[in-house]
């Protein structure tokens, strides 16, 4: 049996839950894996899991795409493009291609003395995100190729599977909340609360393992977990419920957002907790603008989240949330 910390003991564990039905037994399993990590592979292992590589509201942005991957493995395996494209049509799962190609490969590495631990994955994965500007494709291609001739084939499966952010072991980030309560002892709400403060489940877990969950906070520019309204289906409903005097509002079709800004910084996240700043540009600039309107010191003094919905008119009339939407495609934001 492989050490807890190494790579290739966490793809052990991934295809033990992978071919587990019971959700019971796939916790059982994480938990058992998650109390023996270490502070340095825990957070690591936590997100790879929860199908990320970073935290939310991480920068870093490993921007490796279909072409690039498929660049990789032609290279190690010796195989040209029409051949890659074959076998992945037979497959149909990059990871699963990955895995037979890196079985094929005809490059071995003169480096690989010992098994490759988590941390060093994610380091190497961390260096790929860095590597931008001029020849950043070329840069990126070269370490991924790299990388690919350290490892072993299942393991090149689950790398791939990490890069696309498609782990598919009948995981969620709720049954790895579980499984990190379980590990450390910790009640399950508390650990929701926690996720709910500070919503980057790789600290939480940290701090699972110190018992220290009380220490969790919010972090400007980490989005957190929206609060999301109930149904309630008449006006005597509400009035019952509450039991209280109200004020109502006209629901509007917009784009439910969270501001961030701290220091001179302004970010902005969607309901699914991505970056969408570079959708609204205007509107990060105008909340700057606005604080230094209204205070006599720096606008860096000043710091908040808000958590709203995105509206957009012309002519005095709401936008149609179909043309709003279009602000969130790439393309359109390249183009700006």
């Amino acid at each position: 049996m492989s050490s807890h910390n190494e790579f290739s003991h966490f793809v052990e564990i991934c295809e033990n839950i992978r071919s587990t039905n019971s959700k019971n037994a796939k916790i059982s399993i994480l938990s058992d894996y998650l109390a023996g990590l270490d502070e340095d592979s825990l957070p690591i292992a936590v997100l790879f899991l929860s199908g990320r590589i970073f935290p939310r509201g991480s920068k870093l942005n490993i921007n490796v795409g279909f072409s690039t991957i498929m660049q990789s493995l032609s290279e190690i395996a010796m195989l040209d493009a029409s051949e890659i494209q074959q076998i992945y049509l037979t497959h149909g799962d990059m990871g699963a291609l990955s895995e037979y190609a890196v079985s094929k490969k005809h490059m071995i590495s003169l480096f690989r003395q010992q098994q490759l631990t988590l941390f060093f994955v994610y380091n190497r994965l961390k260096k790929i995100a860095d590597t931008v500007g001029p020849g950043a494709g070329k840069n990126k291609t070269k370490i991924l190729t790299g990388l690919l001739i350290d490892i072993l084939p299942l393991e090149a499966k689950y790398l791939i599977k990490i890069i696309n952010g498609e782990m598919r072991i009948g995981l969620v980030e709720g049954l790895v909340e579980i499984a990190i309560a379980k590990a450390f002892n910790q009640n399950i709400q508390v650990i929701r609360e926690a996720m709910l403060v500070g919503g980057d489940i790789a600290q939480v877990s940290i701090l699972a393992k110190r018992n220290s969950l009380d220490k969790a906070i919010i972090k400007p520019l980490t989005p957190l977990s929206f609060m999301l309204a109930d149904v309630m289906f008449t006006a005597e409903e509400i009035i019952k419920y509450y039991q209280k005097p109200l004020i109502c509002e006209y629901k509007y079709d917009g784009i439910r957002v969270q501001m961030h800004k701290f220091g001179q910084e302004i970010r902005m996240f969607s309901r699914k907790l991505a970056d969408i700043t570079n959708a609204f540009p205007e509107l990060a600039d105008a909340a700057l603008a606005a604080v230094a309107t209204i205070t006599s010191s720096s606008p860096s003094n000043i710091d908040f989240i808000l958590d709203g919905e995105i509206l957009a008119f012309r002519n005095n009339k709401p936008v149609h949330f179909q043309e709003l939407q279009k602000r969130m495609d790439k393309s359109w934001q390249k183009s700006q």
